[in-house]
């Protein structure tokens, strides 16, 4: 029950706003809420109430007097409400320990590390390491997806960079996508295309390249993840991005000229074949690394005994290895850059203190002499504009760099057991499979708040 002072906050709420309240309390006071069901929204309130630290119906309830001590408040919703709510736990869930923090950089580091072996790399207890490793899980700060080894699967792993396009690749083979806003719109599009098919991919491109400016294609490497907590503010628990520290980082220089190997799209081998249970737990590990062998025999109908083992196969040959997701609130800001070798050696330095980046190598499939290094980081809310800044004002000391703000982005897994022939033992591809859709639709339905940070 409201108590007196509260009575004109709880005037302003709609019937469903003031029931969302209080259940919110009930479940914080760990009381069964007055409902028939559980709903999605009620469960989504519960992983609220259960990862927040300290009292979230408090916070909420001092948000919404807040609000109405302001004046002109005619009524708040049930939608304004779940609204507020998250965003108090987005907040309080990005106030990350020191404990959590070096979770995060082993993982980065090691992603294949077992609790135990985690726990002695960061060289903090099991105990403190397993609990802030669940904390981090149940809030999705922390999730463990599958990476495959492309060439053992039979794949190419590509960029496509369009310029200016009125049409976007499309195409069940495009897993990532990026989008770049401003007078000079661009898209970053990530593939994994059959090897055997490179060719005829590759023709494909070349009949489409009248709706951009430019059409690119590169080969792009397997890409390594970093975590940085440089611009992490312990006394505030959370990061900050520090303009005038990396500025003075670019001017200090790098690395001496960084040579760009020899990678390129290999030789077309003979991949490893799959039957059709093995194509579902490989498509079921790309969603979801950490998922059991009874779990995911539950979700594909396969049997346990089937999924235990050719699980085990299939993690212990590397075809999926664990790649380690990181969502922080805070950060919400996403940049993109591409440099050159001298370039990336001048920046690398700096770029690697940023929380969490990804850096690959790509290489111009139609001109092998053009090789760059491809940059994505994310950012706190509000600092990417701070970063392109101070890019632009140093660039005269960084040749051939390129830097965009990232408005938009999808993700999409790629669906295994849908492309493979597991008769034929082989990818299916034909023209059908990669055809145009309108940019503007495209752009249109691009997440502007779950843009993927890791395009390899």
């Amino acid at each position: 029950m409201p108590k007196d002072d509260d009575s004109e906050v709880y005037s302003k709420l709609s019937h469903s706003a003031k029931a969302v309240l209080k259940i919110l309390q009930r479940v914080e006071q760990n009381q069964a809420p007055d409902l028939f069901q559980e709903d999605p929204e009620l469960q989504e309130l519960r992983r609220w109430v259960s990862t927040y630290r300290g009292g979230i119906y408090t916070k909420t309830l001092r948000r919404l007097r807040t609000l109405v001590s302001r004046g002109f408040v005619q009524i708040i919703t049930q939608g304004d409400l779940l609204g507020i709510i998250k965003e108090i736990w987005e907040q309080n869930i990005s106030r990350l320990t020191e404990t959590e923090l070096n979770v995060l950089e082993g993982l980065l580091q090691s992603p294949d590390l077992s609790m135990k072996e985690l726990a002695k790399h960061i060289k903090i207890t099991y105990n403190r390491t397993r609990r802030a490793l669940d904390h981090l899980k149940s809030t999705g700060v922390l999730r463990r997806e599958g990476r495959v080894d492309a060439a053992s699967l039979g794949l190419d792993r590509l960029l496509i960079i369009q310029t200016n396009p009125t049409g976007v690749v499309n195409s069940p083979y495009v897993t990532r996508a990026l989008y770049v806003d401003g007078s000079t719109r661009r898209v970053f599009l990530k593939l994994l295309i059959p090897s055997r098919h490179r060719n005829a991919f590759m023709g494909t491109i070349k009949t489409i390249r009248s709706l951009s400016d430019s059409t690119k294609v590169y080969a792009l490497s397997a890409g390594l993840p970093r975590f940085g907590r440089a611009y992490y503010s312990y006394s505030k628990r959370k990061f900050e991005f520090d303009k005038l520290h990396f500025r003075l980082m670019l001017r200090a220089g790098g690395m001496d000229d960084l040579t760009l190997g020899e990678f390129n799209v290999g030789a077309i081998k003979f991949p490893n074949r799959f039957n059709s249970s093995e194509t579902k737990i490989i498509e079921s590990l790309i969603d979801d690394f950490d998922l059991t062998a009874q779990e995911i025999a539950k979700n594909t109908g396969l049997s346990e005994s089937t999924t235990f083992r050719k699980r085990a196969k299939i993690v212990n040959s590397g075809i999926v290895r664990p790649r380690p997701k990181i969502a922080i609130p805070n950060l919400s800001d996403r940049v993109c850059g591409i440099f050159g070798g001298e370039a990336a050696a001048t920046i690398i330095p700096a770029w690697s203190q940023l929380p969490c980046t990804t850096t690959s190598m790509i290489t111009n499939l139609e001109d092998a002499s053009e090789k760059k290094i491809i940059f994505t980081t994310a950012l706190p809310a509000g600092s990417a504009r701070d970063l392109l800044d101070v890019i632009q004002s140093e660039k005269s000391k960084i040749d051939d760099i390129e830097v965009w703000e990232v408005a938009a982005g999808a993700k999409n897994n790629l669906p295994v057991s849908a492309l493979y022939d597991t008769d034929r033992k082989q990818w299916e591809f034909d023209y059908s499979f990669l055809d145009v859709r309108s940019f503007s639709i495209c752009r249109n339905e691009a997440s502007r708040t779950d843009i993927p940070l890791d395009l390899s």
